[in-house]
């Protein structure tokens, strides 16, 4: 059994969670023995203050490394790039995985023991048949929704969730269904999902599935997985000349996982409609990259969702495309990506087999792992809020009747002729009104 070798080369932050903070956690967790490579130190994700690595110091450590690998070959090879801010770095990192793939004459086509080509894969395929795609094993993932549960990151269910991969076909009643294939070229409507020509993974055939075994569509003796960590919402936070360089790069990339506007930047390509999407994902797969995931698109006809695509060569060299519907958990998941990425190259390294199926398990941790957080920020302290929220409900009531009493007390010394009740109204009207204005400082004075 081969050595595994994950090499990370992202961001760290001395306080809160992106890039090597979150990949170091879950490569460890899930049993892997990961090397770090920090290509900035910073204080925190908004403040940018701290040490980054020059294309020098880059070169330093990864030439080092590749020496230490050259004739090392009983170990896979799996680098995961992300955040590199300058041009510079992009350019080095490339250059030394390049290096170290020529050294290793590893071909970027699909895996076997001796690193080469391998057009049938027929036992390795089996094997892998017969584990993960027999049918209990299928009907265990296609029934419900997934039942996982988390508390947090910290102590994050980073294993394999108990739950399904949603494979359903949308039908005119509902728009919920997760994936299905796309047509090449073809922009997906409510009535094009009701065709047969739409294949769905629960309606695959056993040698369906063996089309979207990872292991047919690259090489997994030598791996690079990369994020192209450029800006998101339409703004860049890194040199400009970044993305050129990974414009350079991406066909020597293995996988690729940009958002929406990395995914713009890389192709030249406004997104604004699915086929927008499948330009992009054609112009990517045909520069280069053996499978292309873009991780967040947001449309202006649905608020509530995004849309994760997927698109690859089969082992029949066609193009088939995917599409996963997330819903949108409406506050700033900040490190989403990161996760996303180093947990898909986690199962792709330790699973592998369907990468359908590999993608889905990822989503479903990291939609709950961020619900789980969302969960318990909203409800920190909470005993000590429902305490509160009761109190202040409570001289809310009492505001509102002494201002429904003010006001019968005021028409009544208005409207009266005699003097006497008039006065008398007009202090009791005063008198509530004290009442209120105490109450009114007694809540201001709660919610301090």
């Amino acid at each position: 059994m081969k050595k595994e070798n994950i090499i990370s080369i992202q961001s760290q932050v001395f306080d809160g969670f992106c890039g090597n903070n979150i990949a170091a956690f879950v490569f460890r967790r899930r049993g892997h023995i990961p090397k770090i490579l920090n290509t900035v130190q910073y204080y925190s994700k908004f403040k940018h203050s701290g040490v980054e690595l020059n294309s020098q110091e880059v070169d330093i450590i990864l030439s080092e490394y590749n020496k230490d690998q050259e004739f090392m070959n009983d170990s896979n090879i799996y680098f995961l790039t992300g955040y590199i801010k300058n041009a510079e770095c992009v350019d080095m990192v490339t250059k030394n995985i390049l290096e170290l793939r020529r050294k290793r004459k590893i071909h970027r086509g699909k895996s076997n023991d001796n690193g080469n080509m391998n057009g049938h894969m027929n036992g390795h395929m089996n094997g892998h048949t017969n584990d993960h795609m027999n049918n209990d094993h299928m009907n265990d993932h296609m029934n419900g929704h997934t039942n996982s549960h988390t508390h947090g990151l910290t102590n994050g269910h980073m294993d394999e969730p108990n739950g399904e991969h949603p494979y359903r076909l949308m039908n005119s009643n509902e728009l919920k269904s997760s994936h299905q294939i796309i047509p090449q070229g073809k922009q997906i409507h409510e009535k094009d999902m009701l065709k047969n020509n739409i294949l769905t993974i629960s309606q695959g055939r056993k040698k369906d599935e063996e089309l979207y075994f990872i292991e047919n569509i690259i090489n997994l003796n030598f791996l690079w997985v990369c994020d192209p960590v450029m800006g998101d919402n339409g703004r860049l936070y890194v040199d400009e000349r970044v993305v050129e360089s990974y414009k350079k790069a991406i066909e020597y990339v293995d996988i690729i996982t940009p958002n929406q506007y990395e995914t713009e930047l890389l192709c030249g390509i406004k997104i604004n409609e699915e086929k927008d999407v499948i330009k992009c994902l054609d112009v990517l797969l045909h520069k280069g990259v053996k499978i292309v995931i873009i991780t967040s698109v947001n449309y202006n006809f649905d608020k509530d969702h995004l849309f994760l695509y997927v698109s690859f060569f089969n082992n029949k060299n066609k193009i088939v495309y995917f599409k996963y519907k997330i819903l949108k958990i409406h506050f700033n998941c900040f490190g989403s990506g990161d996760l996303f990425s180093c947990l898909l190259l986690s199962f792709i390294v330790k699973q592998k087999g369907n990468i359908l199926h590999i993608i889905s398990k990822v989503l479903n941790i990291v939609q709950i792992s961020y619900h789980e957080k969302l969960y318990k920020d909203k409800n920190e302290g909470v005993d000590k809020r429902i305490e509160q929220d009761k109190k202040s409900l409570s001289i809310k009531k009492q505001i509102n009747k002494k201002k429904k009493k003010y006001e019968e007390l005021k028409q009544k010394g208005l409207n009266d002729i005699n003097c006497l009740v008039n006065f008398e109204a007009k202090q009791q009207a005063e008198c509530e009104l004290e009442e209120i204005r105490k109450l009114k400082e007694m809540e201001k004075g709660k919610q301090k």
